[in-house]
């Protein structure tokens, strides 16, 4: 059973300047989410650009693989679909890219899910051991990467070429219109439960019992209590725009049975939201944790400096 959205005719964005314009829009999404994810690798990995326990910044640097891949594999896809006023990348290209576009968005919710979480736990029993190894974050963080596969692997299985070219979000889209579907609506809602609902749950509810430490944290001041606040304000923002990204679709999939002609403007919108999980966590770093901050400036001033002898200085 093919999908309705694939319909160029009833569901394409007419428009020239608006497909233009929403083609700017995830350009400039795109540049963030990879220059982004690149530059939190290079402050992390060679300068240690930030001063938060090991095993979170781990987290945080499997959180920017995942926007860099997402901005591979949905954003920039999404802006030639848009410009071309449809799929011209190929079949396998299109198989490609939906599968890793929702492995990759399920591996992001769990990382922040693990990140607010993993926070509280080492602020709550500051001598656990097991929350100070990088080793250990790294082999949590690969196992989410395996469970995030649970998704994919259950499309591949069930029907692997249920998937199409949709224009309401101008890329290619598992659309679970296979009749084998009809009878697993059951199997779509607790997918979307287990990737999505119960990883949010967990973000709010962490996110929650992290504001109440931080009224206490916020009366202190030292550098100790200063880093701890930056630690959870970042946190805290990581997790609502989690929470901004990812609910609305989740509903959306659950929820919301409307017609197909009615699900244009709010699918797009839903879907839409997810960049802002990609491509906000390097504004929220840059503006809550000071050490990024300065090594951003740095880098900034190094690119434009130059000696008197007209020779590049690296200040960083």
């Amino acid at each position: 059973m093919p999908s309705p959205f694939d319909n160029k005719t009833q569901y394409e964005i007419e428009s020239d300047a608006v497909r233009i314009t929403l083609a700017a829009v995830y350009f400039l999404a795109f540049l963030s989410s990879l220059l982004g994810g690149c530059t939190i690798l290079i402050a992390s990995l060679g300068y240690r650009a930030f001063k938060f326990p090991r095993f979170i910044v781990v987290i945080m640097q499997h959180i920017a693989v995942c926007n860099i891949a997402i901005s591979l594999t949905l954003i920039l896809p999404t802006i030639i679909s848009l410009l071309a006023n449809g799929w011209i990348l190929g079949d396998h290209l299109c198989y490609i890219t939906t599968y890793l576009t929702y492995y990759c968005n399920l591996a992001g919710v769990l990382f922040v899910g693990i990140l607010t979480t993993s926070k509280l736990i080492i602020l709550k029993f500051p001598l656990q051991l097991w929350f100070r190894s990088t080793r250990n974050a790294h082999l949590l963080c690969g196992a989410l990467w395996v469970f995030a596969l649970n998704v994919p692997l259950t499309c591949l299985i069930s029907d692997s070429s249920d998937i199409t070219f949709d224009y309401r979000i101008y890329t290619c889209y598992y659309s679970f219109s296979s009749p084998i579907w009809v009878s697993r609506v059951w199997l779509i809602n607790l997918l979307t439960t287990i990737n999505i609902i119960l990883p949010i749950a967990m973000v709010i509810t962490s996110t929650i019992v992290l504001l109440v430490i931080a009224r206490r944290v916020v009366r202190r001041n030292c550098k100790h209590e200063n880093l701890k606040r930056q630690g959870i304000i970042t946190a805290v923002f990581t997790a609502v725009f989690c929470c901004v990204s990812y609910l609305p679709y989740s509903v959306f999939c659950i929820f919301i049975r409307l017609p197909p002609e009615s699900q244009i403007l709010s699918f797009r919108v839903a879907w839409s939201l997810i960049l802002v999980n990609t491509v906000g966590n390097v504004y929220v770093y840059t503006v809550f944790v000071v050490s990024f901050r300065e090594f951003m400036w740095i880098a900034v001033l190094s690119f434009f400096y130059w000696d008197k002898k007209g020779d590049f200085i690296n200040l960083l």
